[in-house]
């Protein structure tokens, strides 16, 4: 008669080796994943680096496909991004129309930011279609008067610019690039220029960074330095949303729904 350890060894010796390959298979996914988390972030900063050695990067000219775009060069997201997916906005020391010298975004205090940026004018114009609709929405002034060079009636203000504090709330900042930097021996100048376009609550709200535009621009990898950029951030300043250009209204019904979603959010 067969014995019974006959049949159980070769079962137990089986068994092992069954799991000692899925043992192997686990291994070797963990370490799999662990070589992507590496892969992705060299391939981030190759990624930076070839841009920013790039000279076809952030150009210097307004091309025509831009202005045809409207300086939209991609379209802005329907939805939140998940914080797990989201970039952090990088910091930048900022220069207020007070010239005092600032971090954004961590200089800012609130539950939704939503940071725009331009490197140009053109780009500059551009970002009032994101901006004045948030602004109307989240941060409401008083309705300004401009004269027909489109500057506004400082006489006819009659709102206090906003802060940077907003806890449970959202807070609308513009950062304006000055793109070379030993232009910011005329900073007053630059400030009053800037003071006389935007609207009064966001006095406090806008800041200027004189040179080093493709520093800033390279980790958001941005790839054009003529149109304007808007970011929405959450408290830990991870971009939820995005958009760029001219403002779709469909775009403007997105951002404002996304930023009502983000002041939702549990903490």
């Amino acid at each position: 008669h067969v014995s019974f350890w006959h049949w159980v060894f070769p079962l137990f010796r089986f068994s092992k080796d069954l799991l000692l390959k899925y043992a192997s298979i686990f291994s070797q996914k963990e370490h799999s994943e662990e070589q992507k988390s590496i892969h992705a972030s060299i391939r981030n900063a190759e990624e930076i680096k070839n841009y920013k050695n790039d000279s076809k990067n952030l150009a210097k000219w307004l091309d025509v496909s831009t202005v045809s775009r409207h300086g939209r060069e991609f379209d802005a997201y329907t939805h939140l991004q998940a914080p797990s997916k989201a970039d952090t906005f990088p910091n930048a020391q900022v220069l207020t129309l007070e010239s005092k010298s600032i971090t954004i975004p961590t200089a800012i205090d609130a539950k939704a930011k939503l940071v725009c940026v331009s490197f140009k004018h053109y780009g500059f114009t551009l970002l009032r279609s994101w901006l004045n609709p948030f602004i109307a929405k989240y941060n409401p002034s008083a309705v300004v008067q401009k004269d027909q060079d489109g500057y506004i009636d400082t006489a006819a203000v009659t709102t206090t610019p906003g802060g940077l504090s907003n806890p449970t709330g959202a807070i609308a900042y513009e950062i304006c690039f000055v793109e070379f930097g030993f232009l910011s021996m005329a900073k007053s100048l630059f400030a009053s220029n800037i003071r006389g376009t935007v609207d009064p609550s966001q006095v406090n709200r806008t800041g200027m960074i004189f040179g080093g535009a493709k520093d800033f621009a390279a980790p958001l990898l941005l790839p054009n330095v003529y149109t304007g950029y808007a970011f929405l951030l959450d408290r830990n300043n991870k971009i939820r949303w995005k958009g760029s250009g001219q403002a779709h209204p469909e775009e403007v019904e997105a951002l404002l729904r996304c930023t009502d979603e983000l002041l939702a959010e549990k903490l």
